[in-house]
């Protein structure tokens, strides 16, 4: 399984398509993204990442199930690999708990990519509790084989 969020960056938000073995999954809304030269913790303006605040940097991350506290259920996490460790002020985006999940507005998305499987014209999406509840039993089939991954990379 292949999973791709190729991303559009706005000034205050990120909007994206979800790929899954390169066909168009569903759509996503992340905070702004503030490292515009992808290569480390601040951009071009010396804005520095803020937890919750700020989408992911681009690259690849594993891609697990686990618990949970804010939303009581199990839901999908982005994890470091391979090295580098994406850091949001004192915190890795392991502990921070970044996680694919439902929302509507960038207020909803906490550091975390939103998915849904509807966007508005503002960029918003919307209908996520099934399109995430879909993904997930993917995901945990998927992972019974192997490894799952996803990349983030800028829209062309």
């Amino acid at each position: 399984m292949n999973l791709r969020i190729e991303r559009t960056e706005l000034k205050d938000k990120a909007i994206g398509e979800l790929y899954l073995d390169n066909k168009l999954f569903g759509y996503t809304l992340e905070d702004p993204v503030r490292d515009k030269n992808h290569d480390g913790d601040t951009d071009d303006s010396g804005e520095e990442k803020i937890y919750g605040k700020t989408a992911i940097n681009y690259g690849t991350y594993r891609v697990i199930i686990s618990f949970s506290n804010r939303f009581q259920k199990r839901t999908l996490q982005l994890i470091n690999i391979r090295g580098g460790a994406i850091k949001f002020g004192d915190k890795s985006i392991d502990q921070c708990g970044v996680r694919i999940h439902g929302g509507n507005t960038v207020d909803d998305t906490l550091g975390c990519p939103l998915l849904g499987a509807r966007r508005l014209p503002n960029g918003d999406v919307y209908e996520c509790k099934e399109i995430n509840e879909r993904l997930l039993k993917l995901v945990e089939a998927a992972d019974t084989t192997g490894e799952v991954y996803i990349e983030i990379i800028q829209k062309k």
